[in-house]
């Protein structure tokens, strides 16, 4: 009964960083795409014509 209360714990831990992560990605997305838009439009303008 023990172990599996410590695999429940350990679960419960790994989906709180893995949410917190995703949480932390999706506002770095969100600033990243608000305020670099120009940025990474001319940047993808580049590399299209690169190719």
């Amino acid at each position: 009964m023990q172990n599996k209360i410590s695999k429940l714990k350990k679960a419960v831990v790994y989906v709180t960083i893995i949410l917190a992560g995703v949480n932390v990605l999706l506002t770095a997305v969100n600033a990243v795409s608000g305020e670099h838009e120009t940025k990474a439009s001319s940047f993808h303008n580049l590399a299209w014509e690169k190719r």
